[in-house]
Order: structure tokens, then sequence, then C-alpha cells
């Protein structure tokens, strides 16, 4: 038998193969990221990344399995792969889902993490299990329905999970007032769960255009989008919300040394160390006036004490002076 049997089957197979291309290049910038960046948050993203792309990998062994292996296995052989397949999908969700929960442990700073991680994998034990029970016991043709009952409750808690999780990281970011934890953890949240809106609102429009009845060849190009959507995900969260906060945080990091120095260095009082810290920061009197709740003449005298202590004339002699020390470090 040959290894594809359709044009169908060419797009599955091709849509794999490019999401895990995808995946992989993901998994590299990340990388590139942690790199560059100390941030712990960045570790549970790379988890995240690689567990989807490891359940596209498993899916596109399922299908070559299917294609060229399936005839010639005996039943016994069969069940056990696809209780092996059934347990490593569970297991890769049940990776994705940690991740997401510890992307949200480390922007919410949680201390008591162990309780919600032995939820989580006893839901996803319970799925698996349920799951493997009625593989087993359907190809007897006894169901109980109790073991029905086990799974369903199970299938409930994973989908609570998956919208749960990234629905506390909105509220939470939104209870923050948005200041910079606040808005990545909004961010996530709302990026995670637009992958079911999308997949949602792709399959209305898609129904709405065939009348409810979409072809079979328009299957394979659905799932190619949706997956390439949800796999750029943390991509776009990395590129768009994560890195201009590290960048931002670490202008801070440099500026708070360079202002450490300079104190060390020139002797410069609290008060004066306050009026530095605005003025590197480009304020002008007035705002440092405001900033401070002092008046414009004292904030003038202060400035005349900090040049004459630093040597310098002009605010912008005072930026060259920080630059140099900022090398320095």
């Amino acid at each position: 038998m040959g290894m594809v049997d359709t044009p169908v089957e060419h797009v599955r197979i091709l849509s794999a193969v490019i999401n895990l291309m995808a995946g992989v290049w993901i998994a590299y910038a990340i990388h590139q990221c942690r790199v560059r960046f100390a941030l712990p948050v960045l570790m549970p993203l790379f988890r995240l990344v690689v567990f989807f792309n490891l359940e596209i990998l498993l899916l596109l062994f399922a299908k070559y399995t299917e294609l060229n292996l399936l005839p010639s296995l005996s039943m016994p052989v069969l069940t056990a792969f696809r209780l092996l397949a059934l347990t490593l999908v569970y297991a890769f969700g049940w990776g994705m889902i940690s991740s997401v929960l510890a992307i949200a442990r480390v922007l919410h700073g949680s201390v008591r993490p162990l309780r919600t991680s032995i939820w989580v994998g006893l839901v996803f034990i319970l799925a698996a299990a349920g799951n493997c029970l009625r593989l087993l016991l359907s190809q007897r043709g006894t169901l109980p329905g109790w073991i029905e009952a086990i799974h369903i409750l199970a299938i409930m808690g994973v989908l609570a999970m998956e919208f749960g999780i990234p629905v506390h990281m909105i509220r939470w970011g939104r209870r923050q007032k948005l200041n910079d934890l606040g808005r990545l953890s909004l961010a996530f949240g709302a990026l995670y769960l637009s992958r079911w809106g999308a997949t949602l609102i792709v399959y209305l429009i898609l129904g709405v255009i065939f009348w409810w009845t979409i072809p079979e060849v328009i299957h394979p190009f659905f799932a190619f989008g949706i997956l390439i959507y949800m796999n750029l995900i943390p991509f776009v969260w990395l590129k768009r919300f994560l890195i201009p906060f590290a960048e931002n945080a670490q202008v801070q990091d440099n500026r708070e040394t360079v202002l450490r120095q300079i104190v060390e260095m020139y002797q410069i009082s609290p008060r004066e160390k306050d009026v530095l810290e605005l003025i590197l920061e480009g304020k002008s009197n007035k705002e440092i006036e405001e900033a401070l709740f002092i008046s414009y003449h004292t904030v003038k005298n202060h400035a005349y004490n900090l040049f004459r202590k630093l040597g310098v004339k002009t605010r912008y002699e005072l930026m060259h002076l920080a630059s140099q020390v900022e090398n320095q470090i």
C-alpha cells in the first residue's frame, strides 16, 4: 500500500510537517531569548511549544501508521498501539496545561503550586484511564455506565482547566490595573483563549458558506490553519509583549546601576539623587517639581549643586557623563 492514498492525505501530512518546522523555529527563538534575558517565564513557554509540537508529531506518526501499517497489524498489536497513542496524547496535553499553569505562577508570583499541579495530574490520569478503558471494553462489547461517567467527568475537568487558567490570568491581569506583569498575564490569557475563538469563528464561516456540510477536502486546510495559529501564539506573545517588557526592565536595571555608581563616585545626597534620577529620565524642572512635591526654586538649587559636583554645565553633558559611566560597568 502506498504511503498516501489521496491528495487530502498529502495535505494532512504536509500540514503536520510545516507545523513541526514552525515549532522548531519558535522553540529556537525562545531559546535565543533565554540566552539574552534571564526570565523564568521563558522555560515554561519553551515547554509549551515543545509539548504542542509533540502532539503534532504524534498525529503525523498516527497518520503514517494508519496509511501503511494498520492493515498488517494483528488486533492485539493494534489495540496496544491505540492505547499507547491515547496515553501519549493525554501526557502531552498534561504537559501543555502544566506549562500554561507554570507561566501563570511565574507572572503572578504564586507560592503554592503543588496543590494545583496534583489536581491537574489527577484529572489527566483519569481522562487517560477512562479513554483507555472505553477502548478496551468497547472491543469486548461491554461498556459500563460508570466508565463512561468517569470519562466524561475527566474530559470536563480537562476543558475546565483549558479555559479556567487563561480566564484567571485575564482577571488577575485586570486586577493589577494593567501594570507590566498584569499586561503580560492578560495578553497571554487572551491569546491562549483566542485559539478556541478562532476555531469557532472559522468553523461558523465555513458552515455558513457550505450550508453546514463542509466538504472533506476542506478539513485538512482548516486543521492546518488552526494548528499554525495555535503554534504561533507563544511566538506572538514573546515578540509583542515579553521582549519589550524584558528590554524595558533591562534599561531600568542599567539606569539604576548607573545612578548608584554616580551617587557613590560623586557623593550625591539622597534628595539630589532623586532629582538626578528624574533628569536622567528626561524630566523637565517643572515635571520634577510636580513629581517630588518641592518648589521650582528648590529643584533649580538641587540641579545647580548636581552640575557643580559632577563637573558639567548642561543636561546634555550630564547625559554624556551617565553614558560614560554605563560603558565602564
